[in-house]
C-alpha cells in the first residue's frame, strides 16, 4: 500500500512538471540573441576561410578519392584542390614520410627532395648509396592540380656519384615510386593540423 501511494505521488508530480501550463510551453517571452549586421570585413573573412586545412571525411584521415595517380607517361599525381592547398599538403605528406625538402621554388611550382629509393638488395646496400635529388613539379590543371617527379639536373645533385647515373628507365622507375609514395601518404595518411 505504501509502495503504491509512493508511485502514485510521483507521477501526480511528474504530470505536473510537464502538464499543460502555458507558462512552460510558450517561448515568446524568453530572450533572444541580438541580430547584428555584417560589414565588408566580416564577409570578406567568411568567404576566405582557410583552405589549408583539410576538409574533415567522417574522421578518415588522408584525402580519399580526392587524389589520384594517373598512369600517363610521365605517371602524374593529381590532386583535386587548388594549387595553394595541394601545395601546402604535399610539404605535409613529405614531412610525414620523412624526405627531406632540399629546395622550393612556390612561383615556378617545384620542390627539390633528397630521396632515396628502395633498393633490390635491402638495406645494407641503402647506406652506401647516396640520396638523389628529385623534382616534384607542381602546377594548377582546369579542376585539380598536378604533380610530376623527375631527376633534378646534375648541378642540383649533392653526391659525384648520382650525377653520373645515367640510366632513364631506373630513374624514370625510381621518380615513379617517389610519387606513388606521396600518392599513399596523401591519400590515406595526411591528417589536418
Amino acid at each position: 500500500m505504501q509502495r503504491t501511494f509512493i508511485i502514485s505521488s510521483l507521477i501526480l508530480s511528474l504530470s505536473a512538471c510537464g502538464g499543460t501550463d502555458s507558462r512552460y510551453r510558450d517561448t515568446q517571452m524568453l530572450e533572444r540573441p541580438p541580430t547584428l549586421p555584417l560589414t565588408k570585413q566580416d564577409e570578406a573573412i567568411a568567404c576566405c576561410a582557410d583552405d589549408a586545412a583539410l576538409p574533415k571525411k567522417s574522421g578518415q584521415p588522408g584525402l580519399g578519392d580526392d587524389v589520384e595517380l594517373v598512369g600517363t607517361k610521365p605517371m602524374t599525381l593529381k590532386i583535386k584542390q587548388p594549387f595553394d592547398t595541394a601545395w601546402n599538403n604535399i610539404a605535409l605528406a613529405l614531412g610525414l614520410i620523412e624526405i627531406k625538402i632540399t629546395d622550393q621554388e612556390r612561383k615556378q611550382g617545384i620542390y627539390y627532395v633528397a630521396y632515396q629509393p628502395a633498393s633490390l638488395f635491402g638495406s645494407w646496400l641503402s647506406i652506401a648509396k647516396k640520396d638523389v635529388i628529385y623534382q616534384l613539379i607542381v602546377r594548377q590543371d582546369t579542376d585539380a592540380t598536378t604533380v610530376t617527379a623527375e631527376q633534378a639536373n646534375t648541378a642540383e645533385q649533392n653526391d659525384a656519384s648520382a650525377q653520373f647515373e645515367t640510366d632513364a628507365e631506373e630513374t624514370r622507375a625510381d621518380a615513379e615510386d617517389l610519387l606513388y609514395r606521396l600518392y599513399e601518404t596523401l591519400r590515406d595518411d595526411l591528417v589536418s593540423q
